[in-house]
């Protein structure tokens, strides 16, 4: 799909060669180093940022274990605890190297085994993405594949997960699945909405609340339902399955 995707892209001229040319001015060799002392001056600036941090680590450790979860499913069991540690570490020295981007475990595991990958595909993918970033050959690789050609198998790895969870849900809870989907679908109609004002170089409160209300855009009511999304539908799905089995509350918490 990818080497498809490329070639049709180069032949109708949505890929540029003067993107390669300047995406080689970022290659070089760029060997990881610790960054303390930059990380110690940083933590004043990021404090008021924790109110949007703190959320987003509770929202990859729900990740990591909807994604040891889906494997597990899937035949392969993985030893929880130490996935968690290995991923939470990995993130704190990502930190002190100077990568802002939290780690978690990959979504997908499904879809990749039902491809026939196994542990030699994960590592060749890590040992890639390695001497990509050593090398900063990640402006090259954008340049010459689009992300377009990418999506594909992004889509292919949502429906295999999408079946997935259907199959191995018990046919009693599945309209706990649809019930999950509201807040992601809150959550990307909120972010849908607030990049279109900003790229009109406004926002929700400059239009004015009763005026988005008036022509039917409930503003308010995205806010509340996209916001938290990953805790949210978690939640959500809960109460529902507790619903659907007549369990008011969860069994550990049960006399």
């Amino acid at each position: 799909m990818i080497i498809v995707g490329t070639a049709l892209a180069w032949l109708f001229g949505l890929q540029s060669p003067d993107a390669i040319i300047a995406s080689l001015s970022d290659a070089g060799f760029n060997p990881p180093q610790f960054h303390i002392d930059s990380f110690i001056q940083g933590v004043p600036h990021a404090l008021p940022y924790l109110a949007s941090a703190v959320p987003l680590g509770l929202a990859n450790y729900v990740f990591d274990l909807e994604n040891i979860e889906s494997a597990d499913a899937a035949g392969d069991s993985y030893p929880t605890r130490k996935i968690m540690m290995v991923n939470g570490c990995a993130s704190m020295l990502g930190a002190f190297m100077g990568n802002p981007f939290p780690v978690t475990v990959y979504v997908g595991h499904a879809a990749y085994k039902e491809m026939g990958a196994s542990i030699g595909y994960t590592l060749f993918n890590g040992v890639i993405m390695f001497f990509v970033c050593l090398f900063g050959l990640g402006a090259l690789l954008l340049s010459l594949i689009p992300g377009a050609a990418i999506a594909p198998i992004l889509v292919y790895i949502g429906i295999v997960t999408a079946n997935q969870v259907v199959r191995e849900t018990p046919k009693l809870e599945v309209p706990a699945i649809f019930v999950c989907l509201f807040p992601w679908i809150g959550y990307w109609a909120l972010s849908l909405f607030k990049n279109t004002l900003a790229t009109a170089g406004t926002n929700a409160q400059e239009v004015g609340i009763e005026a988005l209300a008036a022509k039917g855009i409930y503003y308010q009511g995205m806010v509340g339902l996209g916001n938290g999304a990953p805790l949210a539908s978690l939640l959500w799905g809960c109460m529902v399955v507790f619903a659907i089995n007549n369990t008011p509350f969860a069994p550990w918490l049960l006399p």
